[in-house]
């Protein structure tokens, strides 16, 4: 509902209603100190689901350039699904709430963190040409967010491109940097 109607347009009656409780009986406070508590107990069961979606990466690595792609676009594509509230509160309350999405919260953060690092391991492990990691990361993450945006939050599909031809050129364009 946060997600939905934002902070503000989401009243405690909603929220009591919403977990099957009488509206507006203040059962929602047996439970949290205050809507804000609600909101924050939200943003890090994002987090638990961002984190327990990272476990996949761990299969990495596979020994395959391409496959290993794949794996992480369509991880990441994944990770966008399983996190929209996430996305969508960030947007609406970030900030009025910094604290809630900063730091270990911030999951935009700790992706382009992570490919940034995979990138350069890739590099020191000889598979990738040398290149600026953290600047190809946030074009290439740039490009899973915006096609994600684009397919899942507005129903577009740019240029007419299905995930399928977009996990493809984007595998593509990283395999075009292998040594």
């Amino acid at each position: 509902m946060f997600a939905r109607n934002g902070f503000a347009g989401t009243s405690v009656a909603e929220l009591e209603k919403a977990a099957g409780l009488k509206p507006g009986a203040g059962g929602l406070y047996a439970h949290f100190s205050s809507k804000e508590e609600v909101l924050a107990t939200v943003v890090a069961h994002c987090v638990t689901v961002a984190d327990s979606a990272y476990a996949m990466h761990a299969a990495l690595p596979l020994d395959d350039l391409k496959s290993e792609l794949t794996v992480l676009v369509l991880g990441s594509l994944l990770l966008f699904d399983a996190t929209e509230d996430w996305i969508r509160l960030r947007a609406k309350e970030g900030d009025q709430f910094p604290e809630l999405f900063g730091g270990s919260h911030d999951l935009a953060a700790r992706a382009y963190r992570y490919l940034a690092d995979w990138l350069a391991s890739k590099v020191e492990a000889g598979v990738l040409a040398a290149h600026d990691s953290e600047a190809v990361a946030d074009l290439l993450f740039g490009a899973i967010g915006n096609y994600w945006q684009q397919t899942r939050l507005y129903g577009r599909v740019p240029n007419d491109v299905d995930q399928d031809r977009f996990v493809a050129a984007w595998v593509d364009l990283v395999l075009r940097m292998a040594v």
